[in-house]
């Protein structure tokens, strides 16, 4: 703005530049030149007649105005140009002229681009005579377009933006799921935009070249996400007054969140596209789709796979749910009412097998450090696995939900329900001594169980069933000015491609898996874990032959055969077993 004011409104005196970083505004000055830097805002203020202020947030409007309502401001008017809420935007302008100056509200639309080609939409709003005076620095200067709200209290401006904010972000989510929907049906992204540039040019365009191009993770934000959260936070509250249901922008601030959790506050608002694309079943950054033809050999494969296909007609989050199955179907791994975690359970179809194979009474939990929107019947804590943190936050759940387990369920598990001895007593022709041996040995049998039971859960080892389908990440190859993204963990892959990696990386991830078994999983529970074959299997599975009564290999039908994939599943974990006897290899 300040670069097309310098540059089109034919100024005598150079502007006043300050900003609550000195470095920076030194360096705009230098860049748009006809322009000075004030030391504090308080001498930009006294030396200027007319002051344009755009903000952060409310909370930096509220603190500079806060310095400068405390000078002379008599015969000065301000333009305030900062996203706040309409009360705010009314007291500030209450406050202004009662020292004496004028006040108009001016929000745009644009963004950044559209402002630095003077192409804004300006929502000028404050005393008609006030508004006049802004508006020869607007059409041509600043912007193309005026809204003009002179004569209406400065914020019914804000309350248009904010409400403008609801078109822009409902825009963006729209256009992210047709992107990662022309994906993911082999449309294309190409064939997708011819569309959009027909029937829905800019501003559908500039946001839709940056989900294609990458640059909404590559690239500095449009708006910053933590900013857009702000805005959203004055919707919904907006919402809840009015009595508004807004479920469309709710959709979108569950995605905003996700790309706060997956790239940091300095996110871009059209990542939502890749929290999108991570909720169906692809990687946030989307650095192969146009960068090769693997795209096209992926969907080709994707295109011409029975258990894709499969997976679709049943709505199945993805092909990983028979693997599962086959594994299910020939180890009889579940059943009803048990306590399953999922580790590494995005998108979440092994969570969908896990929650219909133990239902009725069945409890499913998933970890993953994906922000993915679980199955319907799954709890989620959303964490790096790895962490010792998240592990103790899984385990507080459990052992929280395991409280309210009743002794129905104990004898259920027991396969020792009352009325099943009895029906199985009445069955057997035995003679009175024998009916009494029976029932002396069923009891005693039961006690056992029992006493295993109460043994475990003393211990915290609560749960059934341990699923681990996780993968190491990926490698950080973009985004290095993200500090947030320093953390590999948070760059989920399949594979590398290179055996020995993949293979290391895999082995790491079971080790803590079986690790964290160790500790949750009852007497004859069951393990089920995903490694990349290579030199350290066979020591893994000696760990596992320690903790478990049976270990066995598999290679589902539904596992590609070229993949380097395969399964071990452990049943029967030994109540006996010390830690130190798993692991004294390590």
């Amino acid at each position: 703005m300040t670069r097309n004011l310098v540059n089109k409104a034919s100024l005598e005196e150079p502007i006043i530049l300050w900003s609550r970083t000195t470095c920076n505004a030194q360096e705009h000055s230098a860049h748009i030149g006809h322009s000075v830097v004030a030391s504090s805002a308080e001498e930009a203020v006294a030396r200027s007649d007319m002051i344009w202020s755009c903000l952060s947030d409310e909370e930096a409007v509220n603190q500079v105005f806060g310095i400068l309502l405390e000078k002379d401001l008599r015969g000065k008017i301000f333009v305030e140009c900062s996203t706040v809420t309409p009360e705010a935007s009314n007291k500030l302008a209450a406050k202004v002229i009662a020292a004496g100056a004028e006040f108009v509200s001016m929000p745009v639309f644009g963004e950044p681009s559209m402002a630095a080609a003077g192409v804004l939409t300006c929502v000028p709003a404050g005393k008609v005579e006030s508004v006049a005076k802004v508006k020869p620095y607007l059409i041509g200067v600043l912007g193309r377009a005026v809204i003009d709200f002179g004569g209406q209290e400065a914020g019914n401006a804000s309350l248009l933006k904010v409400i403008g904010n609801v078109f822009i972000v409902n825009m963006i989510e729209t256009l992210s799921e047709g992107h990662v929907l022309a994906e993911k049906t082999g449309l294309g992204v190409e064939n997708l935009e011819k569309f959009l540039q027909v029937v829905f040019p800019a501003p559908y365009m500039i946001y839709s070249k940056r989900m294609r191009s990458g640059a909404y993770y590559k690239a500095e934000p449009i708006v910053n996400i933590a900013m857009a959260k702000n805005v959203a936070s004055h919707v919904m509250d907006l919402a809840r007054a009015s009595g508004t249901n807004l479920p469309a922008y709710e959709a979108a601030c569950k995605h905003m969140d996700a790309v706060q959790c997956h790239i940091g506050k300095a996110g871009d608002i059209s990542g939502i596209y890749g929290a999108l694309r991570m909720e169906s079943g692809l990687a946030y950054e989307n650095d192969e789709m146009f960068s090769s033809s693997s795209s096209k050999r992926w969907q080709t494969r994707a295109g011409n796979d029975q258990f894709s296909k499969e997976a679709r007609v049943r709505g199945l989050k993805s092909r990983a749910a028979f693997k599962l199955l086959e594994i299910n179907d020939k180890y009889k791994v579940f059943k009803a009412g048990q306590t399953v975690v999922d580790l590494g359970y995005a998108p979440g179809s092994w969570s969908q097998v896990a929650v219909d194979r133990t239902s009725p009474n069945g409890r499913v939990i998933g970890i993953d450090v994906i922000p993915a929107q679980p199955p319907k019947g799954v709890s989620t804590i959303q964490g790096n696995f790895l962490s010792h943190d998240v592990q103790e936050a899984v385990k507080d759940l459990l052992r929280e939900s395991s409280k309210r387990r009743t002794m129905g369920n104990i004898l259920e598990d027991s396969g020792y329900e009352q009325s099943g001895t009895h029906d199985k007593l009445e069955e057997v022709s035995l003679d009175q001594p024998e009916i009494e041996h029976e029932a002396q040995r069923s009891l005693e049998q039961y006690r056992s169980h029992a006493a295993k039971k109460n043994s475990d859960e003393s211990e915290g080892r609560v749960v059934d069933i341990v699923l681990s389908d996780m993968s190491e990440p990926w490698e950080q190859t973009t985004g290095f000015w993200l500090k947030s993204l320093s953390n590999p963990y948070r760059r989920m892959m399949n594979t590398s491609g290179m055996n020995f990696r993949d293979h290391a990386g895999s082995m790491d991830l079971c080790n803590a898996a079986l690790n964290f078994s160790y500790d949750t999983l009852r007497t004859g529970g069951h393990f089920v874990c995903k490694f990349y074959q290579g030199a350290e299997e066979k020591a893994f599975e000696a760990r596992l032959k320690a903790l478990f009564a049976k270990v066995h290999r598999e290679k589902p039908e539904s596992s590609r055969s070229e993949s380097k994939e395969a399964y071990f599943v452990a049943l029967r974990r030994k109540g006996d077993t010390r830690k130190e006897d798993v692991f004294n290899d390590t």
